[in-house]
């Protein structure tokens, strides 16, 4: 019996065609192969989904193989990428649900200030070092930087130890070779 998939292709009376039921039935591993081939190399045409190409976008963005994990060099070459691009609310909004697990963020350009304002969700995890690493990397000289904040009805409750470090200089007039600059310096935990 002539799949259903193929039925739709040939004429009437083919489907009882015995022959036919042979090569439909020898054909289809075949044409499965094939397929599962072509959307290998349709993989191949993008950084986040390539398997043996990597090296090529490794050359591409570096000029050079890297040696590093695939998850790391597509990270690394999603990173450079966004570099090369404009700074434009589309691609800040990117950048924004790059960097956010649930992927619901809102940017906002605030004016006033010159600062990009990006809002998540409470419930959200948000690497903040790679979304700040990502747009100083785009950020052009007029934007002064980014601000986050999260929405929600919970209370959060930051724990964190500031270290400061005091530290007494020399007054002197003039510098002489061999005189340390600080006489002492300290550490405060606050």
């Amino acid at each position: 019996m002539i799949l259903e998939k193929y039925r739709s292709m040939l004429p009437p009376y083919w489907y009882e065609n015995q022959v036919a039921d042979y090569h439909f039935e020898a054909a289809e591993s075949e044409m499965v192969e094939q397929i599962a081939k072509i959307e290998q190399l349709r993989n191949q045409f993008f950084p986040m989904t390539a398997t043996y190409s990597l090296d090529v976008w490794d050359w591409i963005y570096f000029g050079t193989k890297q040696f590093t994990p695939d998850v790391q060099r597509r990270q690394a070459i999603k990173e450079k990428y966004w570099s090369r691009v404009s700074f434009t609310p589309a691609v800040l909004r990117n950048l924004g649900l790059d960097a956010s697990t649930l992927k619901v963020v809102t940017m906002e350009e605030v004016f006033a200030t010159k600062r990009i304002r990006y809002t998540f969700k409470q419930k959200d995890m948000v690497d903040v070092s790679k979304l700040v690493k990502s747009f100083e990397k785009i950020r052009p000289v007029h934007a002064v930087g980014i601000d986050l904040s999260f929405t929600g009805s919970e209370t959060i409750q930051l724990v964190d130890t500031v270290t400061m470090a005091t530290k007494r200089y020399r007054k002197v007039r003039a510098m002489r070779v061999g005189l340390a600059p600080m006489m002492r310096g300290s550490e405060i935990a606050l």
